[in-house]
């Protein structure tokens, strides 16, 4: 009985052996270390193209298949996240990174493209040039998020009101930390607030500074890193507007003596060790916080981002 094999999987079977060709045609005289190299992105390529067939079929969806240069960038892409590749490290040359994988110098220089896109590598040229890992750049996050925010006519009081929300549960945190932590940034970050008695825009900023540190030390990376990207888009939106427009969120010379006052007793609860308090402290400091913005800040005023300096 001879059975009809789908199209599907005619097409897949042809795909898998125009990559295998591509990456993994083994040539005498390799070593054992390129071999098993290339089987593992053989081993790659089978795994991911039975995961698409069944998710395809499941779904009835088009069969897509990872191209080679995407698997190596995959791999070196792990290697750099999980500290095998260090930043600083310089890869191989180009001819002992194609024999290796084994495939040719333009699949491989496509993979070298995506790690450069995704700023986990960078490339020079001359004598001493070559593909440099780099670390993953959340100021490179924070330009692409605003972009994202902007498309989507976000305001700046959104932003603003979103940073202030999650300070309380930053606050919460580091006064659960251990008392052996440094305190002297914070208690120093507060300092530049007293010393901005009178530039209401400097106090703006001091503040932004002061909330960052707690963010440092409630130890949670993910809302250190989302409260940093939302700061440099609130940098990059007011770095965009033009000179003599710098319409930073402002306190009127009355409510500063009231902003630093809770600014230093949300300090002393977090390095006395006082959780509840501290969030308490933080979430009326956020209410009036939103409530100064929202007398300043037009209601409809949209997000307007430029690149950084990335550099």
């Amino acid at each position: 009985m001879v059975m009809d094999i789908p199209p599907r999987v005619v097409q897949l079977r042809s795909c898998t052996v125009a990559l295998a060709c591509d990456v993994c045609v083994l040539q005498f005289g390799q070593s054992v270390a390129n071999a098993e190299q290339q089987a593992k992105l053989i081993g790659l390529l089978n795994m991911q193209t039975a995961e698409t067939a069944q998710g395809a079929n499941s779904r009835g969806r088009k069969l897509r298949v990872k191209k080679a240069s995407q698997l190596i960038a995959d791999e070196l892409k792990a290697d750099i996240i999980n500290g095998i590749l260090k930043v600083g490290d310089s890869l191989p040359s180009e001819a002992v990174l194609t024999e290796r994988y084994g495939v040719s110098r333009p699949t491989f220089r496509e993979a070298i493209r995506i790690l450069e896109a995704e700023d986990l590598v960078r490339t020079t040229r001359g004598g001493r040039g070559g593909a440099k890992i780099q670390a993953p750049s959340t100021e490179r996050a924070a330009f692409y998020a605003g972009l994202v925010l902007q498309t989507n006519d976000a305001t700046v009081r959104d932003v603003l009101h979103t940073r202030a929300a999650i300070v309380p549960l930053a606050a919460k945190l580091a006064a659960e930390q251990p008392r052996t932590c440094d305190f002297s940034t914070l208690r120093l970050c507060l300092d530049r607030i007293d010393a901005s008695q009178k530039d209401s825009r400097m106090l703006f900023r001091q503040q932004q500074a002061f909330e960052a540190e707690i963010f440092e030390l409630s130890r949670s990376k993910t809302m250190q890193m989302i409260s940093r990207i939302l700061e440099i888009v609130i940098e990059c939106h007011f770095d965009e507007l033009p000179k003599g427009r710098h319409e930073l969120p402002e306190f009127i010379l009355d409510e500063i003596p009231i902003a630093r006052r809770r600014s230093h007793e949300l300090m002393e609860a977090i390095v006395e060790g006082h959780p509840d308090e501290a969030f308490r402290i933080a979430q009326d400091r956020a209410t009036a916080q939103i409530v100064n913005w929202d007398r300043r800040i037009a209601h409809n005023q949209r997000l307007s981002i430029i690149a950084p300096n990335l550099d």
